[in-house]
């Protein structure tokens, strides 16, 4: 049974070999940058399971814990397919807040202006 870093040539290789848009190839290469540097990476195939991934941290936000699970959930099914593992386990994503605010042309003004009249500068912030 293979290693998931022994796996990820392969899986590396065919991501560079598919018929997959240029963002999607590298989502994948960053996801195994994210899961290469975890536990997982020295794991055999079969010893990878949701209990296992849900105590692993990532850095960053969790759109990146995402990011490599989404990356680590798409080998493990490439490995079922090639029929190195029985059957790829379910991976619980993080939950991603999205903004609740975006500023359009209209607030951007008035937030620069409030920001002008108090006397901030990009070069120096002010103290609240």
């Amino acid at each position: 049974m293979p290693r998931l870093e022994e796996f990820a040539r392969d899986f590396l290789k065919w991501v560079d070999e598919a018929r997959a848009a240029e963002k999607t190839k590298i989502y994948y290469r960053d996801g195994w940058r994210l899961l290469r540097r975890t536990q997982l990476a020295g794991m055999r195939l079969d010893q990878v399971t949701s209990d296992v991934t849900d105590r692993i941290a990532f850095p960053g936000s969790p759109s990146n814990a995402n990011c490599a699970l989404r990356t680590l959930r798409r080998m493990l099914h490439m490995a079922e397919g090639k029929k190195l593992v029985r059957k790829a386990p379910k991976l619980k994503l993080a939950v991603e807040f999205e903004r609740a605010h975006r500023l359009d042309e209209e607030s951007e003004k008035k937030l620069l202006a409030a920001a002008s009249t108090c006397g901030w500068t990009s070069e120096k912030p002010s103290a609240f």
